[in-house]
């Protein structure tokens, strides 16, 4: 019961996580996804938005990669256990997940 009581927590907390990012990247924009679940929330997010014609290009399953040359797509989410830039500072960050923005390419 105590493990399954932690799951639930632990989508939970990924759940809320990835409501914040949405809030913040959601729009007439493109977006390039390359993450275990955030692609699911987001999807949801668009929808319930109004935004259904927005389809994000998404990595399933997700794969090690950089940000650091990819500037075709507004928005760049990589689940962080996949995230190899080293050149790109996100501009959203968490335990979970780096956002990465076009308009935004600082270098570390």
């Amino acid at each position: 019961m105590v493990n399954f009581t932690n799951e639930i927590k632990e989508y939970e907390n990924y759940s809320i996580s990835s409501h914040q990012i949405s809030s913040q990247i959601i729009g007439d924009k493109s977006f390039f996804i390359n993450s275990e679940q955030f692609d699911i929330f987001f999807r949801f997010e668009l929808q319930t938005s109004g935004y259904k014609t927005i389809v994000p290009k998404v990595v399933f399953p997700p794969v090690k990669m950089s940000s650091d040359s990819m500037n075709s797509y507004d928005y760049v989410v990589i689940d962080n256990k996949y995230d190899m830039s080293q050149n790109r500072k996100p501009i959203f960050t968490n335990r979970i997940t780096n956002v990465y923005s076009s308009n935004y390419l600082s270098i570390r």
